[in-house]
């Protein structure tokens, strides 16, 4: 069991925390105040993550040196790898829908309840500049041979129907030209005129590995791509900082309880999203997302009360809904990173830093949300709010942005650093700003984008 204290806990697959073993000492990281932690799973973070998919919106990105006009054939591309389940509503004015339709999924009756009050303040809510939809996710639906609504989402699908990258490197290793090295643990990449080499160490013997090709493609997550390029430079002592997007979470309770929560059949992934723009509060898109009854939600609502108040949290389960609500990376923490020497080695640093325009934020966003609570239909727990730590939610990156003219530790619009020509950064270490909006799909178009570029001078 997660001693959580009231928090909501990390999610586990199944019970199984493999996907966070063994990886902070692999790339020798030493972490403090930061709520992220690198993988070596197969397959990364996407073995636990949430499914919610939705592209960056372009007033978001507008100071990128890629438009979102570049960015869309790959978020084209990308839709229909990840089956997007989504409908075309009022969030696609400010976020587009690409790909074939993957149909819907039903939506919870507390969700109902909700959506009803949404639309009919509808216009009252876009006079407000909020906008709201059914939750874009990455899963099957029964209509594709998905969803039971076993209500087991959030501790792993038994039925596997939310996307995860080892069914495309499944898909991959069936191509003659593919091989899937396990166990390869990268310190550094180098370049000469016509190869790109890896240099990796076995996680198991510690016998050296290395590898070259015309191209290498670096996907190692922001804290491990980061950490690579350091190494790679030999740059101690250098600090770069991760961007992020913190996120928070903030209880509603609904005017209209719904009965029968516990028992009913529903999936329990996100089920509304609500976009926000204020100029007052901020320049960029707040995304909240909307959580309704589930076993996870419940018991750290009734923790984080108490057992003094136990029984108005079992009344609170007709009532209570979750919003997880996300900033943009100006307005939030981040994370230094730093390559320090340690005798004949070296470790990875890195430390939470705090913005103190975070809680500012957050608390403009709550006190909006409660003057629309008649609109919404449910009015915002501020008490029980709970503020991540940098990093917490995973949506982090930017340490080497993208630039159209780069500097010496920024990378060009195909994710090269260091002037190189054969070596590019995919992930999300390229990404100039972290938007509030979810970042899996983002960061897999922007990799499609750079990886379709990139390879045309090698055919």
């Amino acid at each position: 069991e997660q001693d959580t204290k009231g928090k909501i806990p990390r999610k586990l697959l199944y019970g199984s925390d493999f996907p966070f073993r063994e990886a902070p000492e692999g790339i020798r990281l030493d972490s403090q105040g930061v709520g992220s932690e690198p993988t070596f799973a197969l397959g990364g973070f996407s073995n636990v993550w949430g499914a919610s998919a939705l592209p960056f919106a372009a007033s978001d990105t507008a100071d990128w040196p890629v438009s979102e006009a570049e960015m869309a054939p790959h978020y084209e591309a990308c839709a229909n790898v990840l089956n997007i389940v989504r409908e075309q509503d009022d969030l696609a004015e400010w976020l587009p829908t690409y790909g074939r339709s993957a149909g819907q999924l039903r939506a919870s009756n507390q969700a109902k309840t909700l959506l009803e009050n949404l639309e009919k303040n509808r216009y009252a809510l876009k006079a407000a500049g909020v906008r709201f939809g059914r939750a874009r996710v990455a899963a099957k639906t029964p209509e594709k041979g998905g969803c039971a609504y076993c209500g087991l989402c959030l501790h792993g699908c038994p039925d596997k129907l939310i996307y995860n990258a080892t069914e495309t490197i499944a898909a991959l290793r069936k191509h003659p030209r593919f091989n899937y090295q396990a166990d390869a643990v990268v310190e550094t990449v180098s370049e000469t005129d016509d190869r790109a080499r890896v240099y990796a160490k076995d996680r198991v013997t510690g016998i050296a590995m290395e590898f070259s090709a015309r191209k290498v493609v670096v996907a190692a997550g922001a804290m491990a791509t980061t950490g690579m390029m350091l190494r790679s430079r030999g740059s101690y002592d250098k600090k770069l900082r991760l961007k992020d997007s913190q996120y928070f979470l903030l209880p509603l309770a609904l005017f209209n309880g719904v009965k029968n929560v516990r028992s009913e059949e529903l999936h329990t992934m996100a089920q509304i999203f609500l976009e926000m723009r204020d100029p007052e509060i901020s320049p960029y898109t707040v995304h909240l997302q909307v959580y309704t009854y589930n076993d996870v939600l419940a018991r750290t609502v009734r923790n984080r009360l108490g057992p003094m108040l136990e029984p108005a949290a079992r009344w609170g389960d007709a009532h209570f809904v979750l919003i997880q609500g996300y900033l943009h990376s100006d307005h939030s923490g981040g994370i230094e990173m730093t390559l320090k020497r340690e005798g004949n080695s070296d470790r990875l640093e890195a430390r939470g830093a705090i913005n103190p325009e975070t809680k500012r934020k957050i608390g403009a966003i709550t006190g909006k949300l409660l003057g629309m609570a008649t609109k919404i239909g449910a009015v915002p727990l501020a008490p029980l709010m709970e503020i991540s730590s940098p990093g917490r939610g995973f949506h982090h990156g930017g340490s080497m942005p993208m630039s159209a003219s780069p500097g010496a530790f920024e990378t060009d619009t195909l994710g090269r650093p260091f002037g190189w020509k054969r070596v590019h950064a995919v992930d999300a270490t390229v990404l100039p700003s972290i938007p509030a909006t979810t970042i899996t799909y983002p960061v897999m178009a922007n990799a499609h984008r750079i990886g379709s570029l990139a390879g045309r001078d090698l055919t």
